[in-house]
């Protein structure tokens, strides 16, 4: 079998004989966290995901036969995500360290909204797409089962891109992204056993974005990440409500209450009332559909030149 068929499935089979010894470990260790969003007191592992991104990590490496660029970005924001799992980076920092990781990752030729990027801005196009996708897949988070979800949903979509584009060796890094992220999400999904962790939302969006600009999928990455855009936007519009530590609580009918600062989770709250399983539901559905448009909507970043 080729590295690309394999790729896959060696992430999936470590994902999954990893994940019960380190959650049953991390339990043991009192590596736990309070679910805040639930009525009774429940705690869970907080990097629950480990395996998933080592496995993930695994996967892509033997996809894309030891890509340093890819894996070392990969490999860095996975690192900046465990040092904010234990110690609490400052916002600024969360968005400086990725860039910094991906300047290796230079894209030369790039036409965006029909003009071409300069030559002395084009060393930035990587490490803004970087940081601005791992940014956006650890705010998009919260509620049990979104995170690992949305990461299996946008690395099955850029999977479908990578093997329409004939790149078979980027399918097979977003395919193992998938398959170790589907390992992890019974465990993650409401009621949850455990929480990904920033560890686990740092590495697979720096994953999601490294595989995309390595082969100049930035186009389909970005339209399915429109609810994290929009997120993103609506968090730093009320920010200052937002790290007063406001969080979507549960009301007496159980049906989550919104939390004062904007988001995408709080509009949804405010237009529907609703548990946190149909919460996180629906904001899967948005990240779908952002997935399913990307294979419809005309590109409006060019990533080579006319012939």
């Amino acid at each position: 079998m080729s590295p690309e068929a394999v790729a896959p499935l060696i992430a999936a089979a470590l994902s999954a004989l990893g994940m019960g010894r380190w959650i049953s470990a991390a339990e043991r260790a009192g590596l736990i966290s309070l679910d805040v969003h639930k009525k009774n007191r429940v705690e869970c592992v907080k990097i629950g995901a480990l395996p998933a991104v080592a496995a993930s990590w695994m996967g892509i490496l033997i996809s894309t036969r030891i890509d340093l660029a890819v894996l070392s970005a990969a490999a860095a924001a996975a690192a900046i995500g465990l040092m904010d799992d234990v110690a609490s980076l400052r916002n600024a920092a969360k968005v400086v360290l990725p860039m910094i990781f991906f300047l290796p990752m230079r894209s030369p030729w790039r036409v965006v909204l029909g003009v071409r990027v300069p030559a002395w801005l084009s060393w930035m196009w990587a490490p803004l797409i970087g940081s601005y996708v791992v940014n956006g897949v650890n705010i998009y988070a919260g509620f049990n089962g979104l995170e690992s979800g949305s990461v299996l949903i946008m690395s099955t979509v850029m999977a479908a891109h990578a093997a329409a584009a004939g790149d078979q060796a980027a399918a097979a890094g977003f395919l193992s992204l998938a398959a170790a992220y589907a390992a992890f999400l019974p465990l993650n999904w409401y009621p949850a056993r455990a929480f990904p962790g920033n560890v686990s939302t740092f590495f697979s969006g720096a994953a999601l974005a490294a595989l995309a600009l390595k082969e100049g999928l930035e186009w389909p990455l970005l339209v399915t990440s429109i609810p994290l855009l929009v997120d993103f936007v609506l968090k730093v519009g009320t920010w200052s409500r937002a790290r007063g530590k406001g969080r979507s609580r549960p009301g007496p009918d159980g049906r989550l209450l919104p939390p004062p600062h904007l988001s995408v989770a709080s509009l949804i709250l405010r237009v529907k009332p609703m548990g946190e399983r149909d919460l996180v539901l629906t904001m899967l559905t948005l990240v779908a559909l952002s997935g399913a448009s990307s294979f419809f909507l005309p590109p409006l970043i060019l990533v080579h030149p006319p012939a």
